[in-house]
């Protein structure tokens, strides 16, 4: 590879790495209360992974109200146990791939595509657009599993649409507030 393709690439990743930001920065702050709480962690393909003390705990002391092995925020990796890390490798580096692609957005996307299948009458996690891809290369092995289905990438696309039409109309609402504020009031004669 040439300087110019490695110049690239090193730049399209440093980019990639500052879209996740936000959400790595929450993932962080998750890590440093897991491990205060006893938990050890690893870099693996640039990707932090936390796993043991209160983390392997959380289901239990959460009374089961948080129930999951593993979850990524941008760039870290929240699981209960190393080899239950191991195992879902593939699975969470689908959702870091995701979070390099829709940054911040991520959030409010996955969140939507989970109450659109709930609306649906679907399972909510397993028809998640998000998670249905990461499922595949997780089954694969394969954690640059892309979906190349026309019909999921047009309900992505709608989704997609719908949140950023909301978020716009969400800035409107609250910049006219905030004129109708600032503007002088009439004093009662």
């Amino acid at each position: 590879m040439d300087r110019r393709a490695l110049r690239g690439r090193s730049i399209s990743r440093l980019l990639a790495y500052l879209w996740a930001a936000p959400a790595t920065a929450v993932g962080m702050l998750l890590a440093l209360i897991a491990v205060c709480g006893g938990a050890r962690t690893r870099v693996f393909l640039g990707v932090l992974e936390v796993s043991d003390g209160v983390l392997d705990a959380l289901p239990r002391l959460s009374f089961g109200v948080l129930r999951f092995d593993a979850i990524t925020f941008g760039h870290v990796v929240l699981g209960r146990t190393p080899a239950l890390l191991d195992s879902v490798r593939a699975h969470e580096h689908v959702h870091v791939r995701q979070y390099e692609r829709w940054g911040v957005l991520f959030f409010v996307l996955y969140v939507g595509s989970s109450v659109w299948q709930l609306l649906r009458g679907r399972d909510p996690y397993r028809h998640n657009h998000f998670e249905f891809e990461a499922f595949g290369a997780h089954s694969r092995g394969d954690a640059e599993q892309r979906s190349d289905d026309p019909a999921r990438r047009v309900h992505l696309l709608a989704l997609v649409l719908v949140v950023v039409v909301v978020l716009v109309v969400a800035v409107l609402v609250v910049l006219l507030a905030l004129a109708v504020e600032a503007m002088p009031r009439r004093a009662n004669v």
